[in-house]
């Protein structure tokens, strides 16, 4: 897993480029979920910064502080991914509020819903798509779920595809909530987790999503739009969703399962996404920063071996490697030479006694010690890279 890099604030004259995992491959067999015996994630950090109290804080109050700390993010330049939803549609706010100041100038925002798209028209900011901007320095979204390791559910707006598609494109992606959107894990709010699909044999697929998530006790329905007809996505397709008794084991092993279905589009589970998520509560404002996300422009897993902190590591234990196969190969040496030299001494029981058979102790339990001097150094040498 990659060094891990903490998105910068914004007074940090230094730049980062983050990114995220959203691709996963599909599996031939029935999704099985676990929790995972080992977990390679690393701690998130989380700092505290206190906003004034206030008396009485109302949901829309919490997601315009969250949406003001997340614009300060923001520089003159920058291409942005604009999010979708109600926290979202307060950051397009200010930013166009920012832009009609002058505190912002020549700022390119790229819409993930047609919805943003008007809304941001109408407050004159520029706009274009991934077509002519595949590269966006950073998108700002709401979410639905955020849990601990600052996995998200989203797209209960919707807008789950587009969302998906520009803010993997992002070097960082920046999540703005209320603190009611925190779970331990994800489904454990009981609302919805969308997954977008065709619109041909829908019921299908909803039926499968439905035996494949039974253990968590899930009910699929279609969504339906204010006309009672099936939801229709900015992109034709419908949306079932998934309501979870129980949290998701295994997000990952989920997300992997899902998107294996011939006719699924995407699926709401944005892991390995958020660069940092901004909550606002009744006490004011937290910034929790995901440190596994490292500096890179590929939608790759990090790579545990490949951090600055941990080539140290690593390399350490190639050495420890390389120094048991020659020690290995001395022991080898150690018993063949005393083989062949016991064979000599047996012919002469008298001269030898019995110091042979503490030979033979010793070299047994040398051999012994040996294991489990190697075994304990590798052990505790893993444990210092997880």
């Amino acid at each position: 897993m990659a060094s891990l890099s903490l998105l910068p604030s914004p007074s940090s004259s230094s730049s980062s480029s983050l990114s995220s995992l959203h691709h996963t491959t599909p599996s031939s067999s029935r999704l099985t979920l676990r929790t995972p015996s080992l977990n390679l994630r690393t701690r998130t950090k989380i700092s505290s910064i206190k906003a004034q109290s206030t008396p009485v804080l109302t949901q829309d109050d919490l997601k315009k502080l969250a949406a003001d700390k997340a614009v300060e993010y923001v520089k003159s330049g920058m291409v942005l991914g604009l999010g979708t939803g109600s926290t979202a549609a307060f950051v397009v706010a200010k930013l166009g509020e920012l832009l009609k100041t002058g505190e912002l100038k020549d700022i390119i925002g790229v819409p993930t819903s047609k919805r943003t798209e008007e809304q941001a028209r109408s407050l004159n900011i520029p706009l274009s798509v991934l077509d002519d901007h595949p590269h966006i320095d950073l998108a700002i979204d709401g979410a639905d779920e955020v849990d601990p390791l600052l996995n998200l559910v989203k797209g209960r707006g919707g807008a789950l595809l587009r969302e998906k598609m520009v803010e993997a494109a992002s070097d960082e992606f920046v999540v703005v909530a209320d603190d009611t959107k925190l779970v331990d894990g994800l489904g454990g709010s009981k609302l919805a987790m969308p997954v977008e699909v065709v619109q041909f044999c829908w019921k299908y697929n909803l039926v499968r999503l439905q035996e494949m998530f039974k253990d968590e006790g899930v009910e699929a329905k279609l969504r339906a739009g204010e006309d009672g007809k099936p939801y229709v996505t900015d992109n034709f397709n419908y949306i079932v969703d998934l309501y979870f008794e129980n949290p998701i084991k295994d997000g990952y092993a989920a997300g992997k399962e899902i998107s294996g279905l011939e006719g699924v589009v995407e699926h709401g589970l944005f892991l390995d996404m958020a660069t940092a998520v901004i909550i606002a509560g009744k006490t004011g404002v937290e910034v929790k920063s995901n440190e596994n996300m490292g500096n890179s422009s590929s939608l790759k897993p990090k790579c545990l071996y490949c951090s600055t902190d941990n080539l140290a590591i690593v390399s350490s234990l190639v050495m420890i490697a390389g120094a048991k196969v020659l020690w290995d190969r001395y022991l080898l040496l150690l018993q063949d030479t005393y083989a062949s030299v016991k064979l000599k001494f047996l012919a002469k029981p008298c001269v030898v006694g019995g110091k042979l058979s503490k030979i033979d102790s010793v070299i047994s339990r040398l051999l012994i010690i040996n294991e489990q001097i190697w075994s304990e150094n590798m052990k505790r040498s893993l444990e210092l890279i997880v």
